[in-house]
């Protein structure tokens, strides 16, 4: 201190000397006097009090006393002019209550300290030790010193560090996970690029109540590795890092589609596979061969099956199919093939029988080559592809009209029957 009243906290005394007021006891110099200046508190009388006033109530359970009277003109024993016989006690609203009692300490040397201790867990903003009785110093102008008074308390409690920290790596990002700290209120993730120094940090403060602590680091570097340690918070105090752990991020490479299958038709191959969860798109790829080099025929294919057109009949075609998955593509799907063959013309007709959705029925007198014409669009409009309708064009119709043409629209239609007769 360098006053009664700073920096902080109050000093006082029972009585003093004009060159040894309260404070010198808690100057951080434990010298009576050196270099013709006081350090110590002092009093003529051989008996009184020195004490100090905490900003706020503080748990003290230890304190220690340092003399030095080794420069004075008139040389004498340290033990003297320190206490011999005192309490130590703590101001509790009304009263002093004593805390601790020592009797008959003679045993001071200059500039060594001695420490005292005692239980309390009670906080109290003013402590004082109060001395009866001094070393034996008599009618001299200092009869009773303290070169140094220190007040302690009990360190503070260690806040354990997070344990079970585990990393997990995915593309572009890391989830870390640790067992909750009792009473943290906020974590440090503390990140680095080489083990033991962490350059960046991460203050976090959990939303949910959970054991396991979650925490995502996101926007990270594929193939880069990062080293994590967590502290928790707890009370503003914070505890020591957890066991380091490292993960790497990867590329995450998608599983191919499954079940390709292929369905040769004239002058063309359906293809059917089983859809991949969040799917950007497809790409098609064909070749001549099933162990050779396969060409992209169709790319940012949006459904689970495509139709290869314009193909040539009797040839063999083979396919793989390929998924793109947040960017990434995935290896090829099993190999299908399929050999396109001409239409077998059917010398037959039938009447087609649909009913719509209004229970409407319409019936329509078609060649073979005509029935096969509308399962094709039906097949291809029910995997989203072709017109949303299909026309049938009724001629001879009476004068003034030269055809009659219905659209039906996919959608209207609930079921339909093809029922053959011989041509």
């Amino acid at each position: 201190m360098s006053s009664n009243t700073a920096p902080s906290g109050i000093a006082s005394a029972s009585n003093y000397t004009s060159q040894t007021p309260p404070y010198k006891a808690f100057d951080k110099n434990y010298m009576y006097f050196e270099n013709s200046e006081y350090y110590a508190w002092g009093t003529t009388s051989t008996t009184g009090w020195l004490a100090y006033e905490f900003d706020s109530a503080q748990i003290i359970n230890k304190y220690t006393i340092t003399n030095d009277v080794s420069n004075l003109r008139t040389p004498k024993p340290c033990s003297a002019m320190s206490p011999r016989n005192w309490t130590f006690e703590a101001w509790d609203v009304d009263q002093w209550i004593v805390l601790d009692t020592q009797t008959n300490i003679t045993t001071w040397t200059n500039a060594v300290k001695k420490e005292f201790t005692f239980n309390n867990s009670t906080p109290y903003k003013k402590y004082r030790i109060n001395i009866s009785a001094n070393g034996g110093n008599t009618g001299n102008s200092v009869n009773l010193a303290i070169g140094e008074l220190e007040m302690m308390g009990p360190p503070p409690a260690q806040i354990p560090a997070p344990t079970n920290l585990t990393a997990t790596a995915e593309s572009q990002k890391i989830t870390l996970s640790w067992n909750e700290v009792e009473g943290a209120t906020k974590y440090y993730v503390k990140r680095g690029t080489i083990s033991g120094q962490y350059d960046t940090i991460f203050p976090f403060i959990p939303t949910t109540t959970d054991s396991a602590i979650i925490f995502v680091n996101e926007e990270l570097s594929n193939g880069t590795t990062y080293y994590y340690v967590v502290c928790a918070e707890v009370n503003g105090i914070e505890s020591p890092n957890s066991v380091e752990v490292a993960a790497t991020p990867m590329q995450v490479i998608p599983l191919p589609p499954t079940n390709l299958t292929a369905e040769a038709g004239d002058r063309s191959v359906k293809l059917y596979w089983n859809p991949v969860e969040n799917a950007d798109g497809y790409i098609v790829k064909c070749g001549s061969t099933p162990d050779g080099e396969f060409n992209t025929i169709a790319d940012n294919v949006t459904s689970n099956s495509f139709i290869h057109k314009e193909l040539t009949n009797g040839t063999t075609y083979y396919y793989v199919v390929s998924v793109i998955v947040d960017g990434v593509e995935s290896p090829d799907s099993n190999v299908a093939s399929a050999t396109p063959q001409p239409e077998v013309l059917i010398n037959y007709n039938a009447i087609l029988e649909i009913t719509m959705h209004n229970g409407t029925i319409k019936e329509y007198d078609l060649t073979a080559s005509e029935i096969q014409d509308f399962l094709v669009w039906y097949d291809s409009r029910s995997d989203g592809i072709g017109k949303a309708y299909y026309t049938f064009i009724n001629k001879g119709i009476v004068s003034p009209f030269l055809n009659k043409t219905e659209y039906i629209p996919f959608d209207k239609i609930l079921y339909f029957v093809v029922n053959e007769y011989s041509a």
